[in-house]
């Protein structure tokens, strides 16, 4: 089985435009790839707190799951200056702020063989990429000087906010995990004022995407077109990744 993590509706929605499958229960669907491994979707949402928590409180699906691969899949913010909208980047290492890091190591190096070989199979669809350290800060990094910072600070090239936990996660399973995110925002880029509008709950922090997606004013509009242009890239790169996960089955 490959199992797809997503955060948010609108990389949900690029897995399913992709692949036929079914709504099993909330915010996860299921269904059988043309070779006949199980695909597992799983949108866990936003923010390291709400996702870990969803994942560990669920963990009784991995108990009868024979999952080969995971895949943390989706968008991310860019903080290399170079980065631009819809590069895709495949973390090599993964870094956490301390705040969402909380105890062990600060820093998880992920397969780096099996990184080279996603690269071959995307370069040889003609899609280009980046490899380098992602972070997972424990916020919306939105202006464009709090992304240079945090480069300097941290070395990342790119950001997230799920990917460190789960990853930690997936390897106390014993899951192999391989990240592929496309750059929604670049350093130059400023996004609304999501940090504001987050609501704290029992299970963490929840961002109401939806609601922001749907104000008006600039940043909003830019933050839709960006979701616009960087799709067709997640949508042309997703399956180049699941079959290279899938040739990987078993060994």
């Amino acid at each position: 089985m490959i199992l797809i993590l997503t955060a948010i509706r609108p990389e949900t929605e690029v897995v399913l435009e992709v692949y036929d499958l079914k709504k099993d229960q909330d915010k996860i669907w299921r269904g059988t790839h043309d070779s006949g491994h199980e695909v597992l979707l799983w949108e866990l949402g936003m923010g390291h707190e709400l996702a870990l928590k969803k994942f560990e409180i669920n963990q009784s699906l991995f108990a009868n799951l024979a999952v080969d691969h995971a895949l943390v899949f989706g968008y991310c913010g860019g903080l290399r200056p170079t980065l631009r909208l819809g590069d895709v980047f495949i973390p090599e290492r993964v870094i956490a702020e301390d705040a969402v890091r909380k105890e062990g190591p600060v820093d998880l190096h992920l397969d780096m063989e099996l990184c080279d070989e996603l690269g071959r199979s995307l370069l040889k669809e003609g899609i280009t990429y980046r490899v380098g350290p992602l972070v997972t800060a424990e916020k919306v990094v939105q202006s464009p000087e709090d992304k240079i910072n945090l480069f300097r600070s941290t070395g990342a090239e790119a950001v997230d906010m799920e990917v460190f936990p789960l990853v930690r996660a997936l390897r106390r399973h014993k899951i192999s995990v391989v990240v592929v995110k496309a750059i929604l925002d670049d350093s130059r880029t400023a996004l609304p004022d999501i940090n504001s509008k987050a609501v704290a709950t029992q299970d963490g922090l929840h961002y109401p995407m939806a609601e922001v997606s749907k104000q008006g004013g600039a940043l909003q509009k830019n933050l839709k077109n960006n979701l616009k242009r960087a799709a067709p890239v997640l949508k042309k790169t997703l399956p180049v990744v699941v079959d290279v996960l899938l040739k990987n089955v078993g060994l």
